[in-house]
Order: structure tokens, then sequence, then C-alpha cells
């Protein structure tokens, strides 16, 4: 049995290394996971400190998440059985009251 270290590493997953990198740095930046900040100060002596983020990515996710679903937006699948478990998934776990917080 071979370990798996990522996702892509999967036989079955189908998917370019590009996106997953770029799906990993998305998730750093909203994480706010950034490096401290290096500078010079006015005396020419060097310094770092903690980057400190404005939470730009998760403000701007959290309103559109609330623009695009809202309780008018229904999600459905075409097969009977599948949207039925679907739905049950959705109603066990509070999905619409969820989603929004």
């Amino acid at each position: 049995m071979s370990e798996i270290n990522r996702i892509i590493d999967h036989e079955k997953i189908t998917m370019e290394e590009s996106e997953y990198n770029r799906i990993i740095e998305n998730r750093r930046i909203y994480q706010q996971n950034f490096d401290d900040v290096e500078y010079t100060t006015a005396n020419s002596q060097e310094m770092k400190r903690p980057y400190h983020s404005l939470n730009t990515a998760k403000i701007i996710a959290k309103t559109l998440s609330r623009l695009i679903y809202n309780e008018g937006v229904d999600i459905e699948l075409e097969g009977e059985k599948e949207n039925e478990f679907l739905q049950s998934v959705f109603d066990d776990n509070n999905f619409s009251v969820n989603f929004r917080e």
C-alpha cells in the first residue's frame, strides 16, 4: 500500500498540479498565514514584525456568499434518489443557516 501525502497523489484524483498549488496558496491567504515583514528603520536598523492583514479575503468571501446564496436558492440534483440524499444532508446539518454564518 502506497502512502499519499497530497490528495492529488491519489490515482482517482485528476487535478492539475498548478490548480492544486493555487488552492493551497488561496487557503494560506484566507487563513492569514503570512511571513514576518522585514524592514529597515530610519536609523538603518534591520527589523522584523508580524504581518498585519486587513482580513479582506474572509470579508469578501463572506459577502459574496451572502449575495450568491440566500433563502431563495434551491440546490437540487437530477436523480430523485441523489436529490433526496442531498436534501437530507442539508436538513440534518442546518445548511442554510450555517452557510451564512
